[in-house]
């Protein structure tokens, strides 16, 4: 009995090495090598959650395209699921990394008493339902708070979203839908937003180590 289990742990441990590899990255972009040293085509998953797609002819990662087989990849290669967050940053053309120190409340910009990284997707220029143009000044902390600036709209716009994703120090992620950007006209060159606002997770917990914040169209 000991020599049997003995063998099935050996197959084991066979399989998980047989099965190990390492991403590389060239001036081409990333391959996965397998110990055998050829390189792996086809889906491969990283993590519970993370699926990549390597070539099926040049072996590289897909990014920010469908797959031979009909899926999402965004531009860091992550297969983006129906109900993904994630899915707007294969239609943004900018990614900007911030330290948050704070988020916006009715009464101000309130201290979350950490530093907080947040990756921010947003496109450079938008188009609303009503065909409305509006460009992205630029993202900037006020206070510790990141905000998304615009050159104002001709007419009233509150067809821009943002939707956050909150990651956990135990593994955990929740997405959260905000209410979409209202802007009223007011003849003013710019018109901004906060892109963090008080959650129970900011105020109470669990406490988030980062966020993803996008900004898209509905």
């Amino acid at each position: 009995m000991k020599r049997f289990v003995s063998i099935i742990i050996a197959i084991f441990m066979f399989s998980m090495v047989s099965h190990a590899g390492q991403w590389q990255e060239d001036s081409v972009g990333w391959r996965y090598q397998n110990d055998d040293g050829s390189y792996k085509t086809g889906w491969h998953q990283e993590t519970v959650d993370e699926w990549y797609y390597l070539d099926d002819q040049t072996t590289y990662m897909l990014t920010s395209t469908t797959t031979p087989d009909g899926y999402l990849v965004s531009e860091r290669g992550v297969w983006i699921s129906e109900n993904s967050v994630g899915a707007s940053a294969l239609t943004s053309s900018e990614e900007i990394k911030l330290e948050a120190t704070a988020f916006s409340d009715p009464g101000g910009a309130r201290s979350l008493g950490y530093s907080l990284p947040i990756t921010i997707y947003y496109k450079n220029e938008y188009t609303t339902k009503s065909g409305e143009k509006i460009k992205t000044s630029r993202v900037e902390l006020r206070e510790g708070v990141p905000y998304i600036v615009f050159t104002a709209a001709t007419r009233d716009v509150y067809d821009l979203a943002i939707k956050c994703k909150y990651y956990f120090e135990d593994g955990t992620q929740d997405n959260i839908n905000r209410s979409n950007i209202a802007h009223s006209k007011s003849g003013a060159e710019e018109f901004s937003h906060a892109l963090l606002k008080g959650t129970n997770y900011l105020r109470k917990g669990p406490r988030p180590i980062s966020v993803e914040i996008h900004v898209e169209t509905e």
